[in-house]
């Protein structure tokens, strides 16, 4: 049996470790200021914020940051500030013009316990009220896209359009999460010249746990410029924190080296990222990618968010309309099987009469009734003794942790003996009766050989060339197929549902009553 690569991959954690949070500089396209709440005094400054503040020395600790502003864009700042402190993340200030430059600032306000973070970035030309406009015209148009959109790739289609006309990227992919964190391009939007991921999957470490925690956190991460030195963040003399800052929620937090790497290997120069969270939860990321430097303005940035929670509405809507219809196909079947059976005096000889309608019902191939002496077949299983050994080990499982379903797309990560029989049977759905908690009814599923096409062989993961024996980004994305065999499609969350509700009306109501009534026979038989 071929396992699939990412089964290596996954086992790697060392991306999995790094404090990404806790770098302690910023790119040089911003300037950071930090101060006590209290006494407005200046705690933290990035090494080149005197390109921004000329009259502010290296004795920043003298300076509170009211005297670097005026007036009236103090009063601004502040409101700003009180919203921060009621912890909401996204609070920034625009000023159209500023001091000696020929251009304005845009100030991302946030707080970091008890120390309040300015971090300030260029507003060019681009940050206009007319521009303004044109984000919310993007927004309308993509929400009219959706409205006429059927399938979650052709509504993803026009989210990674409308962004990439919007910041001007050559390539703007949606990712989508797998349950192990795999992602698989489900749409794109890019230059003709440019090469494409459609379809193509990128290993969990690609995005490792530090950078998805992040992302619940601070939904945009732009890297204008892959190629420039970090600026560090220094701390002032006995008005410091005395420990490295957190930047989770910084817009301008340096890039980790091996990240710098990775996008060297894709040969990346500038990227930007916006999460896509529905319900609360990562469901992808929008990728976006140039070979030249792109600066987008935090303006736009947060226009782009506002594209990404849109489409996570339709994201969110889509997947409980189609698990809704599934599941009540499901229950009209499920309904009609148990309305066909009831008047039946011996239901599960009906059943495995009527096999090819119950193995519909669960798309299985194969199924059994098995109790301590007995099996019964019918459809594609594995051998008798081999469903003897599995009732056993199911059974032993179901009881430990109290579970009268058990869903499985991989039977020999339960016992390796199931290996010889994965065209048989590679998953099972498996369900204890309550009466005789010793019986289990099983589904089958053979299993599906999936090619999986990677953007890169993520074997390369396993390189350890540098870093002190980290993990190291490959040097190699072109496409490298994959066959993965050994397991069964997976069971639909409406598929285990229903496999409880089988069990309720089938098993627990016309199979235990036929039993009951045969066990009174008996006894009655007995008696005379």
């Amino acid at each position: 049996m071929t396992k699939s690569v990412v089964d290596l991959a996954n086992q790697l954690t060392t991306c999995d470790k790094e404090p990404i949070h806790l770098i302690q500089s910023i790119q040089p396209h911003g300037y950071l200021l930090g101060f006590h709440t209290h006494d407005q005094k200046i705690v933290l400054t990035s090494a080149n914020v005197t390109e921004l503040f000329v009259d502010l020395t290296i004795e920043s600790s003298r300076w509170r940051w009211t005297e670097l502003f005026s007036r009236v864009e103090i009063e601004q700042i502040q409101n700003q500030i009180k919203i921060a402190e009621r912890g909401q993340e996204d609070c920034y200030v625009h000023f159209e013009k500023w001091r000696h430059l020929d251009h304005g600032i845009e100030i991302h306000i946030f707080m970091v316990e008890g120390i309040c973070i300015f971090e300030i970035e260029p507003a060019h030309a681009t940050s206009t009220s007319q521009d303004i406009l044109a984000h919310s015209q993007s927004s309308v148009d993509l929400g009219r896209s959706m409205l006429r959109s059927i399938t979650l790739q052709h509504a993803g289609k026009a989210l990674c359009r409308s962004i990439r006309l919007l910041t001007g990227f050559e390539r703007v992919l949606l990712y989508q999460f797998m349950p192990t964190w795999e992602g698989v391009v489900i749409a794109e939007d890019k230059i003709a010249a440019t090469a494409s991921f459609m379809d193509h999957r990128f290993p969990a470490t690609d995005i490792p746990l530090p950078a998805r925690s992040l992302y619940l956190q601070n939904r945009t991460r732009l890297i204008p410029d892959a190629q420039v030195e970090p600026i560090p963040i220094k701390q002032m003399h006995h008005l410091s924190m005395g420990r490295p800052l957190d930047l989770s929620k910084s817009k301008l937090r340096a890039v980790s080296p091996i990240h710098l790497e990775y996008l060297k290997n894709m040969n990346v120069r500038s990227s930007f990222s916006v999460a896509v969270i529905v319900e609360d939860k990562l469901w992808g990321l929008i990728a976006c990618h140039s070979e030249a430097v792109n600066l987008v303005p935090y303006s736009k940035r947060i226009s782009c968010e506002g594209l990404s929670a849109i489409f996570a509405i339709f994201a969110r809507t889509h997947g409980e309309t189609e698990e809704c219809g599934l599941r009540l196909r499901f229950e009209s079947d499920l309904r009609l099987l148990f309305n066909s059976l009831k008047s039946e005096n011996y239901v599960m000889p009906e059943i495995f009469r009527r096999s090819t309608e119950v193995l519909n019902l669960f798309s299985a191939t194969g199924m059994a009734y098995v109790t301590p002496d007995h099996v019964q077949i019918s459809g594609t299983t594995p051998t008798r003794d081999l469903i003897k050994r599995l009732r056993e080990i199911l059974f032993e499982k179901m009881i430990a942790e109290d579970k009268l379903v058990f869903a499985c797309d991989e039977l020999s990560a339960l016992d390796p003996v199931f290996q010889n029989c994965v065209e048989l049977a590679a998953g099972v759905l498996a369900i204890r009766e309550q009466a005789h908690t010793q019986n289990l009814f099983l589904f089958f599923r053979a299993q599906s050989i999936q090619k999986i096409v990677w953007g890169g062989d993520p074997r390369k993961n396993l390189e350890r060339r540098k870093y002190d024996g980290q993990i190291n980004p490959r040097l190699s994305f072109e496409s490298w197929m994959e066959s993965v065999t050994g397991r069964s499609e997976p069971w639909r969350p409406f598929e285990i549902d229903g496999a409880l509700s089988f069990k309720d009306l089938i098993l627990d109501v016309l199979v235990f009553k036929q039993t009951l009534i045969h066990e009174l026979g008996e006894r009655l038989k007995s008696l005379t």
